[in-house]
């Protein structure tokens, strides 16, 4: 589950816990929390990015004598991409993830 940075909690995601709420641009650190069995996105800071959704979130598998990626994550971890939507400009996005 993706939590988007102005949302505090999202199903099986319970909050980003103590700490206080990113504010303009001034990151703060939380120690978010996720439901067992779950993966929790918190993103703190979007700019210059398209929108992030579960979709975006992959896991690599092995399988039939070759590697892929396939939507979820995996007890190890997950990959979260992120598109620019600005040509040969920076962007970022940052977020802590708990499982």
């Amino acid at each position: 589950m993706v939590v988007q940075p102005n949302e505090n909690s999202a199903p099986g995601c319970p909050g980003r816990g103590s700490g206080t709420f990113p504010s303009s641009g001034e990151f703060k650190p939380t120690i978010p929390e996720a439901e067992p069995g779950k993966l929790c996105i918190y993103l703190d800071l979007m700019e210059h990015t398209g929108p992030v959704s579960p979709a975006l979130v992959e896991r690599t598998v092995y399988e039939g004598g070759g590697w892929f990626n396939e939507e979820g994550a995996s007890p190890v971890g997950a990959f979260l991409e992120v598109m620019c939507l600005i040509g040969g400009g920076d962007c970022q996005a940052t977020g802590t993830a708990p499982e």
